[in-house]
């Protein structure tokens, strides 16, 4: 029985699935949403984010950076795009 899962490393690993299936069907649709309001900087925004979950960083950056050129005030956003900034810096090319 040794080669036996846990029942609780199986659910993990079920739920960390599903969360990645979520975050793969949220960001197919927020490509499209990003498409279709460009001119949105909480749909960019919001897209960027997926992007940068999905691990595409540049297009995170991309997306976030338009966030913050839509809305300039906006210091969430500009929060969000100063940290992926300081990280892409951090991490070796």
């Amino acid at each position: 029985l040794a080669g036996n899962v846990p029942p609780q490393s199986q659910q993990a690993r079920n739920a960390m699935a599903e969360v990645n299936r979520l975050r793969a069907e949220e960001l197919k649709l927020l490509a499209r949403d990003a498409k279709l309001a460009p001119d949105s900087g909480m749909i960019q925004y919001r897209y960027g984010l997926a992007l940068y979950l999905a691990g595409n960083m540049q297009e995170a950056r991309n997306a976030l950076r338009r966030a913050t050129q839509l809305e300039p005030a906006n210091e969430q956003f500009a929060t969000a795009l100063r940290l992926l900034d300081e990280r892409l810096q951090a991490s070796p090319q």
